[in-house]
């Protein structure tokens, strides 16, 4: 049976370029022999007009490792290609919506105390979805984007229903106050 993490929403930017990738933890004291790694990228809209071409190879730490990541040790697992927000949906996904998630199965067999491996493979499944933001999409944006270390400020947004701070003239296409 897998165990399956549902990580946190996060977002990302429109016009900005990604790289993803994922960190296998090793909790055990025991080595760990990764067995198996399947990544599954969904997607609502083709966000970069290139199908499903985005790729993720083993990490240069990991292949140095010849896959058995030790005891206590955390190793970036794979790392993606580069995956650029070219477009965005008509609608800002809501609620329990997202614009992309990226499924990372993990199988991996623990090494035993007398230096055998395990029989069965241990499955972890790590869910990361994320949200597309953009100016314009409804929504002031306001966090730190913790992929490209850029801080997203929108003063207003021109197509918020409820007109969050909008100056005397209103709200530009470029989410600033028109005073």
């Amino acid at each position: 049976m897998a165990e399956v993490n549902k990580l946190a929403t996060g977002y990302l930017r429109y016009g900005s370029t990604y790289y993803f990738g994922h960190l296998f933890s090793n909790n055990s004291e025991q080595d760990a022999w990764i067995t198996e790694v399947d990544v599954n990228f969904t997607y609502r809209v083709d966000f970069n007009g290139e199908g499903e071409s985005i790729q993720f190879p083993y990490s240069e730490e990991i292949s140095k490792s010849r896959l058995i990541p030790a005891g206590k040790q955390s190793v970036p697992l794979v790392k993606s290609s580069d995956y650029s927000i070219r477009y965005h949906a008509p609608e800002r996904a809501t609620g329990d919506e997202t614009d992309i998630e990226i499924t990372y199965t993990v199988n991996f067999v623990k090494k035993l105390p007398d230096g055998s491996w395990e029989d069965e493979d241990t499955i972890i499944e790590d869910i990361q979805p994320f949200v597309i933001t953009r100016c314009g999409d409804g929504t002031i944006d306001r966090y730190n984007d913790v992929y490209t270390s850029k801080s997203i400020y929108e003063q207003c947004d021109p197509n918020d229903v409820n007109e969050v701070g909008w100056g005397k003239r209103g709200c530009s296409l470029s989410c600033k106050i028109l005073d």
